[in-house]
């Protein structure tokens, strides 16, 4: 899941640029495993974040937290919101975002 372990965010637009971190804990299960995860603007604006993408990846008997950085940038205003998604686990660990989601939707409050 992703902490914090609420599925609708609300962080602040500050007009400078900053970065929201994603912690992604394992539950279930120690064989090795991974997960992708990618951002979505969902406001019809491409001027609140940088795009991210990726997999996070956990080692046979590795349980540690992983972390998803998503750059906030200065243009970035209380119209705007985007959506952080993980998909296509490889494993029968559970990961997931906010009590089962897999998907987070973040706004930006003024």
């Amino acid at each position: 899941r992703l902490v914090p372990s609420d599925s609708a965010l609300e962080v602040l637009a500050t007009g400078a640029a900053y970065d929201l971190e994603f912690t992604v804990e394992r539950t279930g299960g120690t064989a090795g495993c991974s997960v992708a995860y990618a951002t979505a603007d969902v406001s019809g604006s491409s001027d609140a974040i940088t795009a991210t993408s990726g997999t996070l990846e956990w080692a046979d008997g590795d349980t540690a937290p992983k972390t998803i950085t998503v750059s906030v940038l200065a243009t970035a205003d209380d119209n705007d919101s985007f959506t952080l998604t993980i998909s296509g686990a490889s494993s029968t660990a559970s990961i997931s975002i906010a009590s089962g989601a897999n998907v987070a939707t973040v706004t930006f409050t003024a």
